[in-house]
């Protein structure tokens, strides 16, 4: 995955498969993925949500909000 490829709309839209996994539970019908994270936890996302309202995948806080 990279920000500034295709500038300004990178690749992270096109390339990260979040929609993986059916939901269960509370989300049941809804797709997502688990995802790791820095701190050694991992998280079930629903797709979209690892890019808005704020990009995981960015690591500024400018590129966070603005991409």
């Amino acid at each position: 995955m990279d920000l500034l490829q295709n500038y300004p709309l990178g690749n992270d839209l096109t390339e990260v498969e979040d929609g993986r996994h059916g939901g269960a539970g509370r989300t049941k019908g809804a797709t997502g993925s688990n995802f790791a994270f820095a701190d050694g936890s991992a998280r079930y996302l629903l797709k979209g949500h690892a890019v808005w309202p704020i990009n995981l995948w960015a690591v500024t806080a400018y590129w966070r909000t603005n991409s």
